[in-house]
């Protein structure tokens, strides 16, 4: 089986996964603000379990979303690296068939 790939249109898709793990990583803020809720006390309809409940779930969100920002980067230098053995492997094999031809 043979596999070919294109290692600028790899390098593009890393730079593309890099600027997704940075808008997740972005959003992490917001998700963790995103718990702030007004105190129980100053709205009656707000219960202290409430409160608590919306805080954990926001910075639930807010981890899986840093995990997640932390995972596309890691596929960035992923894609990032394999473009570059891929060159280093063209570049390798054309020293070779050079020296047959």
């Amino acid at each position: 089986m043979f596999i070919d790939i294109t290692p600028e249109g790899v390098l593009a898709a890393s730079a593309a996964s890099a600027a997704l793990s940075a808008e997740t990583l972005g959003h992490v803020g917001q998700a963790a603000a995103a718990g702030a809720v007004v105190p129980p006390g100053l709205d009656p309809d707000i219960s202290p379990l409430n409160v608590a409940k919306i805080t954990a779930y926001a910075a639930a969100v807010a981890g899986v979303l840093a995990a997640s920002g932390g995972l596309q980067e890691l596929y960035a230098v992923a894609n990032g690296a394999s473009a570059t053995v891929a060159n280093l492997n063209d570049a390798f094999s054309a020293v070779g068939i050079n020296a047959i031809i």
